[in-house]
């Protein structure tokens, strides 16, 4: 009796594996991933705490173009100089490095990290002098043809966040 149990859980076993193997059994769905390439505008930004200056690096129009690999962003800075900026994210979370031509020049390291299918963005501005900036943008699509962005800027101890809300 006790041979025939140990074939029949032996062989159920086996057959759940088989099944799970076909796609029987439950499989995570695959994170979505949306496709940020566009022109984007703000149309609309909360800070926190209400009053300051903003948060976003960004300045609209920003061109977003986006691959399998990398996220590019594309811009004319507000700073000065209005310096083009281009800043490449690879979206396998590796570390990417740029240059803020903005009242630097200031080398920036990059690094994106999808949260679901939210993107977060992360930028360090390598300051010596002053010290290093720190912002993360988390990019969520809303509609095809709108963006919210929640950004986190910290310099030392100092830290802002803001909402923005962008259109394509």
């Amino acid at each position: 009796m006790l041979k025939h149990l140990t074939v029949l859980l032996v062989l159920t076993g086996l057959g759940a594996a088989a099944v799970g193997a076909q796609g029987g059994g439950q499989v995570a769905p695959a994170p979505i991933r949306p496709d940020f390439s566009g022109t984007w505008t703000i149309v609309s930004l909360t800070n926190t705490p209400p009053g300051e200056y903003r948060t976003y690096m960004w300045t609209p129009p920003v061109k977003m173009t986006q691959d399998a690999k990398t996220l590019t962003l594309e811009y004319v800075s507000g700073g000065r100089s209005h310096a083009p900026v281009k800043l490449v994210f690879n979206l396998d979370g590796s570390e990417g490095k740029g240059v803020d031509r903005n009242g630097g020049p200031y080398d920036l390291l990059l690094r994106a990290e999808w949260r679901g299918s939210r993107l977060a963005l992360n930028t360090i501005y390598l300051r010596e002098k002053y010290g290093n900036i720190e912002t993360t943008e988390l990019l969520a699509l809303d509609s095809p043809a709108t963006m919210t962005v929640e950004t986190t800027w910290k310099l030392g101890d100092l830290t802002r966040t803001s909402t923005s809300t962008w259109r394509r």
